[in-house]
């Protein structure tokens, strides 16, 4: 990339010397520098030679009101201008890019950010529904937020587990996974999770191990895809993150996600992680969690925590926002799929060579 001495001077005085952007691997990999040009998917704004802000976004190929018609899209991220040019230029950046795509949607937004959105008539909510399971009640029980009783709030979340499916793991050659969408309704509105999109988003990750796993055939499969993450701070324990979730919404399909589901929780309990949690819009996928044990924590108070690297026990919540073109439908909420690992939610919290060491 050209100018990146640049580009890493500008993301370190304006977010931290040690955020993961600041590694050129980390950088390359979610702004999918070209290797042969060095072009970014990042508009920029300059004042001569001065960097003063960038507008980044990740493009994607979603469904957006029916599962057999693709739209073009993209996750608007790393939207920042320095404080002395904020009058106009964000709101620039941003108009720049909905000309460029008829939809446009963006997770974790600043309140500066929800103050431009709001007058382009965007649609935003404040908050993705969390869902936990805890599979070790002792560890669990040294991580929990304020006012939260192990009895009361704790333990009705602990995973009882039950018969095992035998899950299938894709891997970057897996070339038979290809689903047929029409089964999937509950992701007509959302990312389409193909193999080129795994291949990029997971496969490729620069710091994170995903795996990938699934049941049924490969035309109708049931997915789950999750990582384990190591907490540091005042308290190490292993934590399972459910990223993706998804299955055809027919009996059979059904019936593989929840199998799968416990299949995944098992291999979480026994890899010794303390809870799961899985942020997920869709309400149809999250009657599928219910039913195989897993509770919503609640809106207004957060159990465990969501920021592990380190430990925080406040609240935190991902907010969604979305802006379509005028002919395009607006959706509810929960007929979304929207989870932790759309735009840059799951993202490595510092330089890598430092997570490591923590």
């Amino acid at each position: 990339m050209r100018d990146w001495e640049v580009m890493r001077d500008f993301l370190s005085r304006n977010y931290r010397p040690d955020v993961a952007l600041c590694c050129r691997s980390v950088f390359e990999w979610q702004f999918m520098v070209q290797p042969d040009t060095g072009a970014a998917n990042m508009y920029c704004a300059w004042d001569g030679d001065r960097l003063i802000g960038i507008q980044g976004y990740i493009p994607v190929q979603i469904f957006w009101g029916a599962t057999d018609k693709p739209v073009s899209g993209a996750w608007t991220i790393n939207w920042y201008v320095e404080k002395d040019y904020r009058r106009g230029v964000g709101w620039l950046l941003m108009r720049k890019l909905q000309d460029a795509f008829p939809v446009v949607m963006g997770i974790e937004a600043s309140p500066d950010n929800q103050v431009i959105v709001n007058r382009l008539g965007w649609t935003f909510y404040p908050s993705l529904p969390r869902y936990l399971s805890v599979l070790d009640l002792e560890q669990a029980s040294q991580m929990l937020c304020p006012e939260v009783s192990v009895q009361a709030d704790l333990r009705p979340l602990l995973y009882a587990g039950e018969t095992l499916a035998r899950p299938h793991y894709l891997n970057e050659a897996s070339g038979d996974y290809n689903p047929d969408w029409r089964l999937y309704p509950p992701m007509s509105y959302g990312v389409i999770r193909s193999q080129s999109y795994f291949g990029w988003r997971y496969f490729a990750h620069p710091v994170f191990k995903y795996f990938i796993a699934t049941t049924g055939s490969l035309d109708r499969p049931a997915v789950c895809v999750y990582r384990i993450e190591q907490s540091s701070g005042d308290f190490r324990a292993k934590v399972g993150r459910i990223v993706d979730f998804f299955h055809p919404i027919d009996s059979e399909g059904s019936e593989n996600g929840k199998g799968l589901i416990h299949a995944v929780l098992n291999n979480l309990r026994e890899k010794g992680c303390a809870y799961a949690d899985c942020f997920c819009s869709s309400h149809t996928y999250a009657q599928t969690l219910l039913e195989a044990g897993w509770r919503m924590q609640p809106a207004s108070r957060q159990l465990l925590p969501v920021r592990l690297s380190p430990i925080e026990r406040k609240m935190f919540t991902y907010n969604i926002e979305w802006g379509v073109a005028k002919q395009l439908p607006v959706p509810i909420l929960e007929d979304t799929y929207f989870t932790k690992s759309d735009g840059d939610a799951d993202r490595a919290a510092m330089l890598p060579e430092l997570l490591e060491k923590s």
